[in-house]
């Protein structure tokens, strides 16, 4: 007979457990990593969720993984809101997107030319070198917050991760016509597919930025009320995106540009979301340090490490030959260079969309582009500090 004061067995774990074992983790590591200097506390949560991972000691299982991704989806949310509303489409420096135009193509053909000579395939080569051209929008403004970065680097920055991700997913866009095919997918849905889902997430972050607008103009809202408005906002929207089946990433990037660019009465406050967003952030880094794939490295270290210095060589030779054009000296061009290696976010979630793909295209792309992960967010944030320094605009080492 089964008591009923008596908890059921085994033992089954829970969303509050999960949140609150994740979060304490991951404290402990950015605590530690916060005592080294020109280590950020960001790579403390990586590092501990690595060990504590299925990589390591296994104590956070892949069904703990899993677990916690509606809250690793809301902090992306949240971080590419943030970036989102930094562009100024108004104050974008034409030579700033002609230097973002010109990296972006020059990082695409530069990964795309080493991964062909390795022996990869056309179609696979293409697609690993679009999602190389994304940067992590996660890691730069996590480290900016933590050190109080600010100058013209820092907001260069911000421009050109946002601008990255915009051509990182529209060239993903353009290949998936191809690749759907190869997974047997009939030519209408391989080329209405990647449209209806570029074309719903502009249509519907549009709508959403212009319902907040409305709700902001005809209400009297203070800070703590526009904190709520946004939060609810950013959501639903991330509801709204598996509702409609729409790219999240792409579509909370279009909400923030579309609420920074149609606020002509500039309703919108900077309001900061405060310790609720930061325990999203260790979450979502914990777990991304979980999910690092050693094996997909050490299978494709040739690929992966081909990648990294492809794409670390065309980034940081097309920043620093533009740095005047964008009102940077060298120095600043070289510390802005450094700022865009990062790479996670907008690479997993467009590496996600490749599950429609065929095997002979996803499994060698997702091993290619994990491996590339696994070494671009353990260095990001470091080489991120160092940038940041070079620029000098953060002073100290730590805080």
């Amino acid at each position: 007979m089964t008591s009923l004061w008596l908890p059921h067995w085994p033992l089954q774990n829970n969303n509050f457990l999960t949140f609150g074992i994740i979060l304490i983790t991951g404290l402990i590591g950015g605590a530690l990593a916060h005592r080294i200097p020109y280590l950020p506390r960001l790579s403390g949560f990586l590092l501990i969720g690595f060990f504590l991972g299925p990589g390591f000691i296994n104590l956070f299982q892949h069904d703990l993984i899993q677990q916690a991704q509606p809250f690793v989806h809301v902090a992306l949310a949240l971080i590419v809101f943030e970036l989102g509303r930094q562009l100024d489409l108004k104050s974008l420096r034409p030579g700033l997107v002609a230097i973002s135009l010109a990296e972006s193509a020059l990082t695409f053909g530069l990964i795309y030319f080493i991964l062909i000579k390795l022996g990869i395939p056309p179609l696979v080569s293409a697609l690993a070198a679009a999602i190389g051209v994304s940067s992590s929008p996660a890691v730069v403004l996590l480290v900016m917050r933590e050190y109080q970065a600010s100058g013209d680097v820092t907001s260069r920055n911000l421009d050109l991760v946002a601008l990255n991700n915009i051509f990182s997913f529209l060239i993903f866009t353009a290949l998936q016509p191809a690749a759907l095919q190869t997974g047997g997918h009939s030519l209408e849905t391989a080329i209405g597919l990647p449209l209806y889902q570029m074309g719903i997430a502009i249509v519907q972050a549009y709508l959403v930025a212009k319902i907040m607008l409305f709700i902001l103009h005809h209400l009297e809202t203070t800070e703590s009320g526009q904190f709520c408005l946004l939060v609810g906002t950013i959501i639903v929207s991330v509801g709204l995106s598996q509702l409609m089946n729409s790219t999240m990433l792409f579509t909370l990037l279009s909400l923030g540009i579309f609420s920074r660019n149609l606020d002509k009465q500039e309703k919108i406050i900077q309001v900061g979301l405060g310790h609720a967003q930061e325990a999203f952030y260790i979450i979502m880094f914990v777990i991304a340090g979980a999910s690092l794939h050693l094996n997909a490295f050490l299978t494709y270290s040739l690929m992966g490490a081909s990648f990294v210095v492809c794409r670390f060589i065309a980034k940081s030779s097309l920043i620093m030959g533009g740095s005047r054009l964008m009102g940077l000296n060298i120095r600043q061009g070289m510390g802005l260079s450094l700022t865009l290696i990062p790479m996670a976010g907008m690479a997993i979630g467009l590496l996600n969309q490749s599950t429609r793909f065929s095997a002979q295209i996803h499994d060698p792309l997702s091993a290619i582009v994990l491996s590339a992960i696994a070494v671009l967010e353990v260095i990001g944030p470091i080489v991120t500090v160092a940038g940041l320094k070079l620029a000098g605009e953060i002073e100290r080492a730590r805080f």
